[in-house]
């Protein structure tokens, strides 16, 4: 017979400033990572938006310099929607990984509920047998459960992944669809974010702000959802080994868990565009009826292969971008007192 041991004690209290730190942590690490592969992002945007032959990086890049000298804004012009990509992806960021990781509580608070039922149911039909043995005691054969043995699965963390970054999306979309429009508009049609709101709702309608929601709900969805569970896979086994993860091995991470969701979502991503850009120029002849049919004549008339267009720069724009921002995250949680295996 093993000797008496004590029950698991309980959990300590939880932090009641929890989710507001997530969310500065989330919206610090969205700014600073967006603002810091803005240029990449905009050639990525304008290889997006070219219908025909495929652009190069180096005639984006022409694009970019050619403003830049006509228009006399200097280097702003590679930074061209930046602000309202920061004003759209830091709240998107924040409340995509404070959802998470509120769904992640209650999914192992209720976890962690169910296992000391069932402990406790365990060690009340011994006590039948043997009335020595209080819940206090752990009997021969039965295992306490512990704090560090409740974790997600990777099929739980896919959708809770997805569902929370699909409802950071939708909240602030209409920042999304202005960001694309002042990032491939020509030089002086709007003159900020607030000028490409109201202009855009004006001569469109405020239903064009919502323009290409469904293949960003489509894309957001496989892309989130991967990302997360690639990253906390991964720093779940970066934490079998440090205490507290390396800076440098959440960068690493981060990029990736980028790449292979990215992969994954990218074709919706190009439509997303593409449906956001419509309407843009008057005169212009490309109409798309909606998510199919925004495929059908991308694969008719371009290949499979217009469904990756500017893939390249996404790739070298997001999987940077996706390492500073758990970089930026995990060591904004660790500033503000969160523990890196909470």
């Amino acid at each position: 017979m093993s000797p008496p041991s004590k029950a698991p004690a309980p959990a300590p209290a939880p932090d009641p400033l929890r989710s507001l730190k997530m969310f500065v942590a989330g919206a610090m690490a969205g700014a600073i990572s967006r603002t810091a592969t803005a240029p990449v992002d905009r050639t990525r945007m304008l290889m997006q938006t070219h219908v025909g032959e495929r652009m190069t990086l180096t005639q984006a890049y022409k694009v970019m310099a050619s403003e830049m000298k006509q228009s006399n804004v200097g280097v702003a012009a590679f930074f061209k929607g930046n602000l309202a990509n920061c004003l759209k992806i830091a709240p998107e960021t924040a409340i995509k990984l404070t959802m998470y990781d509120s769904l992640k509580t209650h999914v192992l608070d209720w976890r962690r509920q169910q296992q000391q039922l069932a402990y406790e149911s365990h060690v009340a039909s011994i006590q039948h047998t043997s009335p020595a043995y209080t819940l206090t005691m752990t009997p021969q054969n039965v295992t306490p459960p512990t704090d560090t043995a409740v974790s997600l699965y990777a099929h739980e963390r896919l959708v809770l992944g997805a569902v929370s970054g699909a409802v950071g999306q939708l909240t602030v979309y209409p920042l999304e669809m202005v960001r694309t429009r002042i990032a491939v508009a020509p030089t002086g049609m709007y003159e900020g974010v607030s000028h490409a709101i109201f202009s855009v709702a004006q001569r469109e309608g405020v239903g064009a702000l919502y323009r290409g929601v469904g293949a960003s709900m489509l894309g957001i969805l496989p892309y989130a959802g991967v990302d997360l569970m690639i990253f906390e896979g991964l720093k779940k086994r970066m934490l079998t080994a440090y205490d507290t993860p390396p800076p440098a091995l959440n960068f690493v991470s981060g990029m990736v868990a980028s790449c292979v969701a990215q992969f994954v979502a990218y074709p919706f991503a190009l439509v997303r565009t593409r449906l956001q850009k419509q309407g843009m120029i008057e005169g212009d002849t490309t109409r798309y009826r909606g998510i199919v049919d925004c495929f059908s004549q991308t694969v008719r008339n371009e290949g499979i292969l217009g469904l990756y267009k500017g893939l390249l720069p996404n790739v070298l724009k997001l999987a940077p971008a996706a390492g500073i921002n758990w970089l930026v995250f995990e060591q904004a949680k660790l500033s503000m007192g969160i523990d890196a295996r909470s």
